[in-house]
């Protein structure tokens, strides 16, 4: 970097550790004690330092706090990693405290105020207790401030612990105001990063509205996939529906002509059953009606008989002539009443295989009533089938 007025600008190329808002309780000689809200910045420089009074931009001395409040820094040039605090304000854009410390400077530092770390962990310690710092402000007796005491010509920053016993010093630094070339130095670098973020946040925003195209254009070409897939959709959706639709007719065009060829065999059949039982019913109460007859005629025959034996047998001691006659008679009568029984036990099995047949004609009368039962219930289906069709249709439409 080059001292105001000897070359160009240079801006910082330091490793920003930590940037937040603190709350301090700034220390004036001159004025009442008041808590402010200050940008802590923390950054670590890979750089040449010369801690001299004369320094460059942005290069302020640091000084650290000792007992007899002496600087640790000489006016050689000292070269390797550079720890910078700068302390600022919103509300005042030329408050400015800064404080530089090398590794050569922190042995110092570390010995003086009894440091267990080296400088590689030392900017975590310190980010650290002033995340503590931040994380107290909200409470009515914080445990951890931060302090920032000003004097004639530099300022102290403290981090303190509260106790009920006492206040703990956990670090102290001390910082240099800065003057008018330091606040401008400052105040370029900080317009350098602005400028920076700015030209890295156009570049992001470019390549955003670029993606952004990209992804319209994609979005254009998707919606007219989509427009072509829906187009395609309805009219595969249409062809099948008209499809489905003369599938459903033919189904119930056939299903009725089978109903309807099944309820005319059904009636053909079932009339010609009704004939021939009608038929059979009228032969068997026929041939009933000529065996009562015979029936009757033998009986007759048979009281006949009877009335004959009984006057033989009052004949029977008059003449035994007469009743081997009548004997005679008697054994032809009782030859043809068993004729007479095997005829009646003929024209009972008949009946009995007459009234078989007509029980097997009911079953097939009953029959053919199932089968109209069962053929109604295939109609029946094919009609939940084309409602069950036509249901899923309307759905593909939705």
């Amino acid at each position: 970097m080059s001292a105001p007025g000897t070359g160009a600008f240079q801006p910082e190329h330091a490793t920003v550790l930590y940037e937040k808002a603190v709350r301090v309780r700034v220390q004036r000689p001159d004025r009442e004690d008041c808590v402010e809200e200050l940008q802590v910045r923390l950054a670590l420089d890979q750089a040449q330092h010369q801690p001299s009074g004369s320094a460059t931009i942005g290069a302020v001395s640091g000084l650290l706090a000792r007992s007899d409040g002496s600087s640790l820094l000489g006016g050689q040039l000292l070269a390797g990693r550079i720890l910078r605090l700068q302390l600022t304000s919103e509300d005042d854009p030329f408050f400015l405290h800064t404080m530089e410390v090398s590794e050569e400077d922190f042995q110092t530092l570390k010995a003086d105020q009894a440091i267990l770390v080296d400088f590689g962990a030392f900017p975590q310690e310190v980010i650290a207790l002033l995340d503590e710092c931040a994380k107290s402000a909200i409470e009515a007796n914080p445990a951890f401030r931060a302090l920032l005491r000003l004097e004639a010509g530099f300022s102290t920053f403290s981090v303190l612990e509260v106790n009920k016993f006492k206040h703990l010093s956990h670090l102290t630094l001390r910082c240099r105001p800065g003057n008018d070339p330091a606040v401008k130095h400052y105040l370029a670098c900080r317009l350098w990063d602005v400028k920076a973020n700015r030209a890295t946040l156009a570049e992001s925003l470019q390549q955003t509205r670029a993606r952004l195209e990209e992804a319209e254009a994609a979005g254009q070409r998707q919606a007219a996939e989509l427009a072509e897939h829906r187009e395609r959709s309805a009219a595969s959706a249409g062809e099948m529906r008209n499809e489905q639709a003369a599938k459903l007719n033919s189904a119930k065009q056939q299903a009725l002509q089978e109903l309807e060829e099944a309820a005319r065999r059904f009636e053909s059949e079932k009339a010609a059953l009704e004939g021939r039982r009608v038929e059979q019913v009228s032969a068997l109460e026929a041939r009933n009606a000529e065996l009562d007859a015979q029936v009757r005629t033998l009986m007759e025959q048979k009281y006949g008989l009877d009335s004959k034996v009984s006057e033989l047998s009052a004949k029977h001691g008059s003449a035994s002539g007469e009743l081997s006659v009548a004997r005679e008679e008697l054994d032809k009568l009782r030859a043809q009443n068993k004729e007479l029984d095997a005829q009646a036990h003929a024209s009972e099995k008949t009946m009995h295989h007459d009234a078989v047949k007509i029980t097997a004609l009911e079953q097939q009368a009953k029959d053919a009533t199932e089968l109209l039962q069962t053929l109604r219930g295939r109609l029946e289906s094919s009609e939940a089938h084309r409602r069950a069709l036509e249901e899923s249709l309307q759905e593909t439409r939705s």
